[in-house]
């Protein structure tokens, strides 16, 4: 159910970030949204020099992922992590992808995040996808640490499609 909650969550901010409303949405300039930035280039470094072990440090336990193209739903850590093994393990040039943020909402609750941006796949510096996506991120106090809860990702273009 929880899983579910977060699933809608995630498709509603979309769509809002997507929308006429999205400047409801505040952007922060604080510590804490600094905080998420500097995950998700660490995210985006562990991506481009293909450290697992790296990427599984940033999510959380129950990390839900929800891809571009084919809406394909990943409900754990696991499955995320599996992604990112079969694309490291790509033996022909692997796709890189990178996300970059536009917006981090801290929640006035402070343990709560929400991330929004653009991203792209490359090979060889050619775009070969690129869109829009949203992330959830929640501060584990005890740690002080943020993880990443949830992504959704739309794809807005794809190579060779207009």
């Amino acid at each position: 159910m929880m899983k579910l909650f977060s699933i809608v969550f995630m498709a509603v901010s979309l769509l809002l970030v997507n929308s006429g409303r999205a400047s409801e949405m505040i952007c922060d300039e604080t510590e804490l949204s600094a905080q998420i930035i500097e995950h998700r280039n660490a995210f985006n470094e562990a991506i481009r020099t293909a450290d697992l072990v790296k990427i599984e440090s940033l999510l959380s336990s129950d990390n839900i992922l929800i891809t571009g193209s084919n809406s394909d739903l990943y409900g754990s850590k696991q499955a995320h992590l599996d992604v990112w093994r079969k694309n490291f393990a790509s033996t022909e040039e692997r796709i890189m992808y990178v996300r970059t943020p536009a917006c981090v909402s801290v929640s006035k609750l402070g343990y709560m995040a929400l991330e929004y941006g653009n991203w792209n796949g490359q090979k060889d510096s050619n775009a070969l996808f690129s869109g829009s996506y949203t992330a959830k991120w929640r501060l584990n106090i005890e740690l002080q640490k943020w993880f990443l809860e949830a992504e959704v990702y739309m794809t807005s273009y794809k190579y060779g499609q207009n």
